[in-house]
Parts: structure tokens; sequence; C-alpha cells
């Protein structure tokens, strides 16, 4: 907890929303997968004191409801549940009609209709204030970057949803 803290007095003064990734998920179980739920009064108590947002990710509906018992307001869909359409579903049903701030994760592989699917799913939950991230796309071929990025398909998103804030995450 101290850790937490001493790095959010260090920067806050340049920062508009933080990111705090709370679960993780992880294709092996032996990966760290996040502080968890002990860390969401971390944030609630820094989100008060330093007068800031901060942004999770969740996975689950469960998530959800944990986050919204701890005052988050801004929750992103992971890349990884972005491609499962169950999960967004299930999100979907837990955020229904508030005023949450959602990020939508474009989904690990090139398909534009799972992320186009998620936005829309949310929008028929009565979800409001909707921003997608891009942050590449898994790839087999050799590549200089970890995720690549595939502008072609952000411009075709952007051609189909032109208002929707896009945050390019490197």
């Amino acid at each position: 907890k101290k850790i937490f803290f001493d790095t959010i007095d260090s920067i806050n003064k340049d920062v508009d929303i933080f990111r705090a990734g709370i679960w993780k998920a992880r294709t092996s179980p032996n990966n760290f997968q996040g502080i968890g739920e002990e860390g969401l009064s971390w944030i609630q108590e820094a989100q008060i004191k330093y007068k800031k947002p901060f942004a999770i990710e969740v996975g689950t509906a469960q998530h959800v409801e944990l986050a919204l018992k701890h005052e988050i307001g801004i929750l992103w869909i992971g890349a990884r549940t972005t491609c499962n359409p169950f999960s967004v579903q299930e999100i979907c049903e837990a955020t229904r009609g508030s005023d949450l701030e959602i990020w939508i994760k474009n989904p690990i592989f090139p398909n534009l209709e799972l992320w186009i699917g998620a936005i829309e799913r949310f929008k028929k939950s009565k979800i409001k204030n909707i921003k997608v991230i891009n942050r590449g796309f898994f790839s087999e071929s050799p590549s200089p970057y970890r995720n690549l990025p595939r502008w072609d398909i952000v411009r075709k998103f952007k051609k189909i949803f032109p208002k929707i804030p896009l945050i390019c995450d490197p």
C-alpha cells in the first residue's frame, strides 16, 4: 500500500486519470494476477485524497459489483474479455443503465466484429460514455512490436464510430 501511495504522490500533478490493474487476466495461473479486491479500498482512498478518477479492468460481473461498491467510475474491458461475448454480456448486465465510463480494448486478434459487438452490447445496456483503447493486435509473425498497431482496422473502426473517443495504448 505504501508503494502505491508513494508512486501516486510522485506523479499526481501530471496525471488526469490513473489506470490501476487490480485484476489481470493471465495465461498462466502461476503469473501475478493483480492484488485483487484488497486494492479497491486503496483506490477509493486515493480518489478522495487526490481528487482524481481511477480506471480499473473488470472481467466479471462480480468485479463490476466490487468496483461500484468502492465508487470506481471508470471500468475498462480487457482485450481477452472483449473476445468473449458471454463475458461482455455479463458485464453489460452488471453495468446496465449506470453512468459509468466504459473503455473497451480491441480484441487480442484482429477481429473488428468482436470489437463492434462489445460496443453494441454496452449501447444496448444504456451505457452512454464509451471510449475504446487500441493496444494493437497479437501476431505470430515476427514484428518489432509486441502487438501490431493495425491502423487499417482502427481506421475502419473510426468510420463506423467516428464519435467514440480512441485511446492509444502503445
